[in-house]
């Protein structure tokens, strides 16, 4: 128990700091600090599924490097190739895990904000999202396993029925609410003042 406890803490450390690293490189503070660092590893304590190793902790990775490669999106030369790569990764991730379906929602909404609309570049998202469930496909098909597909993906939402400290979730969720209006209404000050760029990240980490 101490290994996997340990590995898991050292897991959440280590994309604290990856965070962080983000946030300094596209500058979205005005000084360098680790805030984004301190907030991550705070939000994960509260988080059951990230305090073990778990496959949720270790999908994290990738979809932090999605989030690497939609910053990527502003002002670079070879965006194919970040658009191709944020497709692939979404698209693993997909395959362990379905409600990473909303990180697709997440990155076309963030390519409508950092780029003009292209045609060319939506389908080549589409084609590395849909790169790896070709090839799974094609692998069902000739192992004559094809119609367990309908079985292997589910989305959806729900809730726990022997949830027991319902209160305390809802108190808990009350603090997460007020610290996000605090926070909005600190960032529509702190935006005013802000280059193009540092605006269009914010907008989509809200989203």
């Amino acid at each position: 128990p101490f290994f996997y406890t340990f590995i898991a803490t050292v897991n959440t450390f280590l994309q604290s700091i990856y965070i962080n690293r983000l946030v300094s490189k596209f500058d979205l503070f005005g000084k360098q600090n680790f805030l984004s660092a301190l907030v991550y590893i705070l939000l994960s304590s509260l988080i059951p599924d990230w305090n073990y190793l778990s496959e949720h902790q270790l999908l994290n990775w990738l979809l932090i490097a999605t989030l690497f490669n939609i910053f990527n999106l502003y002002q670079t030369q070879d965006v194919n190739k970040y658009i191709f790569n944020a497709g692939l990764i979404l698209g693993l991730v997909f395959l362990f895990s379905t409600s990473a379906v909303v990180f697709v929602v997440l990155f076309l909404s963030a390519l409508n904000i950092l780029r003009p609309f292209r045609l060319k570049e939506w389908v080549l998202f589409g084609i590395g999202f849909t790169l790896l469930f070709y090839f799974y496909v094609a692998y069902l098909f000739l192992t004559d396993k094809l119609n367990n597909i309908s079985g292997t993906f589910s989305i959806g939402f729900y809730f726990d029925s022997e949830y027991s400290a319902l209160t305390v979730f809802l108190v808990g969720m009350g603090f997460v609410i007020l610290a996000l209006i605090w926070g909005l209404f600190y960032l529509n000050i702190f935006m005013g003042r802000m280059v193009i760029k540092s605006k269009k990240y914010w907008s989509i980490i809200i989203i």
